[in-house]
């Protein structure tokens, strides 16, 4: 079969996914970009299966994989996306998308989830959205951080995503603290 994978990515797909092994073989693991070139949708549903779960992770793909799995805006790939939130693995997944379409799958992948009770900041998150976008996420994190009583420097780094003009005061007092680990 790992023979056949080059000249036949998608055959062997379908052979993989109708059935499979137990655990995705190691030596198909070095035909992933192929592929996903083939059949993106289905790698990201295989990508669920516990054949592949265990073996391959978003930080094992690597670039190629992740551009070509992104490449169609399909309900696969949100679904994906959705599986890597609790991992904090999301923003991986998200660096590999046009900055104009990060937005709009970080928004899927939140719908219906609500904020939670996390007062953290994703600050991967925050650096691959963009600017615009990031500056909102900013916002609402801050101000769950301050709600819960968060420490001072998570309120803070959030703010500092925020554009200059906004945070600029709050950010100039904080380098004035007398504590030297603030």
């Amino acid at each position: 079969v790992a023979a056949l994978a080059p000249a036949e990515p998608a055959r062997v797909l379908r052979l993989l996914e109708e059935r499979g092994p137990s655990r995705l073989p190691h030596e198909l693991r070095g035909h992933l970009p192929a592929f996903a070139g083939a059949d993106p949708r289905r790698v990201l549903r295989l990508l669920h299966t516990p054949a592949w779960t265990g073996a391959v992770g978003v930080r094992g793909l690597g670039r190629t994989v992740l551009y070509r799995l992104t490449r169609t805006d399909s309900p696969e790939l949100h679904a994906y996306a959705r599986s890597l939130l609790p991992f904090g693995d999301l923003p991986q997944l998200l660096k590999a998308l046009p900055p104009a379409r990060r937005h709009t799958l970080w928004t899927a992948v939140r719908e219906g989830r609500g904020t939670g009770a996390t007062t953290g900041v994703d600050q991967a998150l925050l650096e691959v959205l963009p600017r615009r976008h990031a500056a909102h996420e900013a916002r609402e994190a801050a101000a769950r951080a301050r709600e819960a009583g968060a420490h001072e420097n998570t309120v803070l780094l959030a703010e500092s995503f925020l554009p200059v003009a906004e945070a600029h005061d709050r950010l100039l007092a904080a380098t004035r603290r007398p504590d030297a680990d603030d």
